[in-house]
């Protein structure tokens, strides 16, 4: 079994009311404190925005790396 199919069974079973997921570019973001960010670090962070049914949006940020 690959890593997709792993990724894609724990989606099916934990998250079964996700719609979709895509990333944002920091510009994007309006949260204050990021915006206050040297720009060294906001070149390595990476918004990614999991859209659920239902309306409800979770977006964590990580440093591109991991």
């Amino acid at each position: 079994m690959n890593i997709l199919n792993v990724f894609r069974n724990y989606i099916e079973e934990y998250h079964s009311d996700l719609a979709f997921v895509r990333t944002i570019s920091v510009q994007e973001i309006s949260n204050e404190e990021v915006k206050e960010l040297p720009e060294e670090y906001k070149l390595k962070l990476k918004c990614w925005v999991f859209f659920y049914y239902g309306g409800q949006l979770v977006k964590p940020i990580s440093f591109k790396r991991g």
